[in-house]
């Protein structure tokens, strides 16, 4: 988890691509400004668009915060929608 947003506009996405241990990528809001996010308008919109990262939900709050709500709800959501599966060890 990577909380800190500036952090989040310098953070390397890369090693998630391709990578079989990323399967959901939870993004909360994030500056439009960051490190490999190419011709698109944010890094979210980017991986969202580009073949090999996991799938994404994001986080959308009215502020710049995320919550343990928002996550469950998200997990939630996934496993609704069949993105995760959930365990039953």
């Amino acid at each position: 988890m990577h909380l800190d947003y500036r952090k989040a506009q310098k953070l390397d996405y890369k090693p998630t691509r391709y990578n079989p241990y990323y399967a959901l990528a939870l993004l909360g809001p994030s500056g439009h400004i960051a490190k490999d996010k190419g011709a698109y308008s944010s890094i979210i919109t980017a991986i969202e668009h580009l073949d090999g990262y996991p799938p994404v939900m994001r986080l959308d709050t009215m502020v710049l915060k995320i919550s343990r709500n928002t996550v469950n709800n998200a997990l939630e959501e996934a496993l609704n929608r069949e993105i995760l599966e959930k365990d039953v060890y």
